[in-house]
């Protein structure tokens, strides 16, 4: 597995940002490009935004509710302590599509600032982008480096995906990679693009631009992480892919996967990121490939059990954690899920908890 970004003979940039003191990561190469530099290899973590429902304004629904940044900074405070590489900021868990510019720049930029009080500085932060209007796509990445995000995910375009090609996609991302101010990564999720499948050979194409420098491959067909992540025509020292499903993090980073940007991650940081330290090593002992598969075991029991969407993921960080509102997700979210239902996930929950409190 890959530890090095492995640049050679190469000067770091430090470009500031106006919410803090953190340096975006660029590199002069040997060739004299301005290259970007990909997030490190480790577990991350798709935050969610934090609403409450106790909102001061009667005029306060579920279509508004006000955001709760206390709980956001305490919460990403808390997942940095326990070793989480880094974070997605509104990715799908973070309900991008539910907050507003404002709101948006708020969360990235008060994020920053907590890290950086609790000694966290240049803590890596993945803005998400999911608009597939060009123009709002800039601007939200401009944004997003101004509040202090140091790379950005963006969504693969899958409005018109019966009429999208694979050269349609290079193209999109060509030239969103060409005017973006900061480094940016693939985000494949065919589950919310109308499964469009970016192709290995679209991979291979896009990871030559400078300024693409990972994916994060929310597939479940494992032989298309290998088709990516073992290819040799990519250089990996510049390009990063990761997993985005954490139930298949042993299998992933066996094939050259960096990691994994994973839901469970979120109420049971540090079991993810033992999995991923133990899915890492090169010549693991045999009971270090026993504890990995162990946790594989208890990840894939978790996504069989407890709904891996927002709703469930909010539900599993207020009961699990202590952190949020349970009923805090904006329309046409609901949480549904009742307390027999919870008790009906008891012994994968009770067994991931005790694995969690023993790490």
């Amino acid at each position: 597995m890959r530890f090095s970004n492995g640049f050679a003979a190469t000067t770091l940039l430090c470009l500031s940002v106006e919410a803090s003191s953190v340096k975006l990561p660029y590199i002069k190469r040997a060739d004299n490009v301005t290259a970007g530099i990909p997030p490190p290899p480790g577990t991350y973590v798709p935050v969610p935004t934090f609403f409450s429902t106790n909102g001061s304004s009667s005029t306060d629904s579920a279509t508004s509710y006000p955001l709760d940044i206390d709980t956001q900074v305490a919460y990403s405070v808390y997942l940095a302590n326990a070793g989480i590489a880094g974070f997605a900021i509104f990715g799908s868990t973070g309900e991008p599509i539910h907050v507003t510019p404002a709101e948006r720049n708020k969360v990235i930029s008060a994020t920053r600032k907590a890290l950086d009080e609790a000694g966290h500085t240049n803590y890596p932060l993945i803005a998400g982008v999911v608009s597939q209007q060009f123009e709002e796509a800039i601007d939200l990445l401009h944004q997003a480096k101004s509040a202090g995000a140091q790379w950005g995910v963006c969504l693969v375009p899958g409005y018109f995906a019966v009429a999208t090609s694979q050269q349609g996609i290079i193209d999109w991302f060509t030239a969103v990679a060409d005017k973006s101010p900061m480094p940016i990564l693939i985000y494949d999720y065919p589950v919310v693009t109308n499964n469009i499948k970016v192709q290995p050979s679209t991979y291979e194409a896009l990871a030559k631009h400078p300024n693409i420098v990972g994916a994060k491959l929310a597939t479940t067909d494992i032989s298309w992480h290998s088709q990516i992540c073992s290819n040799p025509n990519i250089d990996y020292t510049h390009f990063h892919p990761y997993t985005g499903l954490g139930q298949q993090m042993l299998a992933a980073v066996t094939l050259g996967a960096f990691g994994a940007l994973d839901v469970v991650g979120t109420a049971f940081p540090k079991s993810m990121v033992r999995l991923y330290k133990l899915s890492a090593l090169e010549q693991p002992t045999p009971e270090e490939r026993k504890e990995a598969r162990d946790l594989q075991w208890k990840r894939v029991q978790h996504t069989y059990h407890v709904p891996d969407n927002v709703v469930g993921i909010k539900e599993a960080v207020y009961r699990v954690r202590g952190f949020g509102d349970r009923n805090g997700v904006r329309l046409p979210l609901l949480n549904t899920i009742t307390n027999e239902q919870w008790d009906a996930f008891s012994d994968i929950i009770n067994i991931m908890i005790e694995t969690e409190d023993s790490l």
